[in-house]
């Protein structure tokens, strides 16, 4: 009888112990799970923050080049490459998108 008494309350805080420890476990899966998904969450949010500054500098690089074609000293040289100069920048940024998005070439 006295053994009984004593292995009851054993058992049930065992179970109780062992309930809690795989509620435990689980938790810390979910937060591991959750703590993965914001870091990959953060580095795509980095990745588009830095490809729309480099958006931004090339474009403002543009303008700055095309303000060019207003002056009156500018040469006849500069009126040609202008053309092929903003082809190459668009390559870049070609360039720049695709090894954001993993693809290289």
């Amino acid at each position: 009888m006295v053994i009984k008494i004593i292995l009851i309350p054993i058992f049930i805080i065992l179970g109780c112990y062992l309930i809690s420890e795989g509620i435990n476990r689980k938790m810390q899966e979910q937060l591991d799970k959750q703590t993965q998904s914001n870091k990959q969450l953060l580095a795509l949010y980095q990745n588009k923050v830095d490809e729309v500054d480099t958006l931004y500098k090339i474009l403002k690089h543009i303008q700055s080049q095309l303000s060019l074609l207003g002056l009156p000293e500018c040469p006849e040289e500069e009126l040609r490459n202008i053309p092929f100069e903003i082809v190459g920048w668009i390559t870049q940024l070609e360039r720049i998108r695709d090894e954001k998005n993993g693809v290289q070439e």
